[in-house]
């Protein structure tokens, strides 16, 4: 009794059609005993689909160049997404990444790797604390919404006009290491005793002697304790650096000196050489030298950190406290030679220097040259390239 009853739901099951939201499996046996067929079924997933409003990417976004500007080793960007023909902005993008790069020339398909600022949530970005030792200053934007990002907008090119240099291993005193390119020190133990002489080789022993290399002579000795730079300040734009001395540097001297500066002389005693000296030794002074005269300032207290800045067209030099901002010195009539153009000059004594180049003028030394020399300096504009993807110490020494 059983069984007939189990045989009978399962003729009924065969003979049911089953449906599902797309499927639909037909058993019947009207066909044929031995054959089935399947039918598929996407009617209501597309009006489903039909119904979903997708988000599209971004337009790429357009940089406001008027509104772009580099300042006081910073850059200042605002950009907008375009407008489409109804005059409606497109929508959907919800942040920004803003990328950019330091290169030496305005190309856009360089091999430089780009810094990212991401999850922007406004159209303007500003980039602090930036060391300009190259030419341009590459940047562009994106635009993207919670899904998707769009693409990049053209890169736009930026001239960062500034002085960089570095310290000059070839034009160094014997007992000054360089520790890297922006950073000398005193080394005691690089003093050697003199070799004895030995005698004169003749004519045979240069015959089955090979040659053996001359250890060039150091660019500075005696007591001068002095290194230049490798490139000369420019003739047409001002020049700013700065130079911070180690905490236990006992005596440095910070200036600009003719190129052709002897090895037995001095940083400031030519009248070639304008510099200031600080010495540490026994306790804090402070003195400007030029032409073998000295002035010693009237500043107990300053920072280990000296600003320069030299303006060409008025050959004007000064030395700053870069933390105070105050004015240690000037020095005036500061020109170059007709073959021997200005360079930075940099002496030390137990003790170590850092340079801190590729720096712009900043605003509050051009303001405090403009006060302190009656004519103004020139104004300084940016060029912008759009590509496809207290008292006055000044005196005369």
């Amino acid at each position: 009794m059983l069984k007939q009853r189990y045989n009978c739901k399962t003729n009924l099951v065969l003979k049911r059609i089953t449906m599902s939201p797309c499927f639909r499996l037909s058993l019947t046996p009207e066909i044929s005993d031995f054959s089935c067929w399947l039918a598929v079924d996407f009617s209501r997933q597309r009006k489903l689909i039909d119904k979903l409003d997708f988000l599209s990417a971004p337009v790429k976004p357009e940089f406001c160049e008027d509104l772009c500007q580099v300042y006081d080793n910073k850059f200042y960007c605002e950009w907008r997404l375009p407008h489409d023909d109804d005059d409606e902005e497109c929508e959907g993008a919800q942040l920004y990444n803003l990328q950019f790069r330091q290169v030496d020339t305005d190309k856009t398909n360089q091999i430089v790797q780009w810094k990212t600022v991401s999850s922007l949530t406004d159209t303007h970005c500003l980039i602090e604390d930036l060391l300009f030792n190259t030419i341009y200053l590459q940047v562009r934007c994106q635009a993207r919404n919670k899904f998707i990002p769009g693409e990049y907008s053209n890169i736009m090119s930026v001239v960062t006009s500034a002085f960089s240099f570095q310290l000059d291993a070839q034009a160094a005193h014997g007992t000054l290491k360089l520790l890297s390119p922006h950073t000398v020190e005193w080394d005691a133990p690089a003093i050697k005793a003199p070799e004895p002489r030995s005698r004169p080789a003749s004519a045979a022993d240069n015959r089955s002697s090979p040659k053996r290399n001359i250890k060039p002579k150091d660019r500075f000795i005696g007591e001068s304790y002095t290194i230049l730079g490798d490139t000369p300040l420019p003739c047409d734009e001002n020049s700013y650096f700065e130079v911070e001395a180690q905490a236990a540097s006992k005596t440095y001297g910070i200036g600009i000196t003719h190129n052709s500066l002897s090895r037995y002389e001095q940083l400031g005693r030519t009248s070639n050489s304008w510099a200031i000296f600080v010495n540490k030794w026994i306790q804090n002074s402070i003195q400007a030298k030029h032409n073998n005269k000295m002035k010693t300032l009237n500043r107990p207290q300053f920072s280990d950190k000296i600003a320069v800045f030299y303006n060409p067209k008025e050959h004007y030099l000064s030395f700053y406290d870069a933390q105070t901002r105050d004015l240690l010195h000037s020095f005036k009539q500061v020109k170059r030679g007709s073959s021997a153009p200005l360079v930075v000059g940099l002496s030390v004594w137990k003790g170590g220097l850092q340079v801190y180049t590729g720096l712009q003028v900043p605003s509050w030394v051009e303001k405090d040259f403009a006060k302190n020399f009656s004519p103004a300096p020139s104004v300084r504009t940016t060029s912008l390239k759009l590509t496809d993807n207290e008292d006055d110490d000044s005196a005369n020494i």
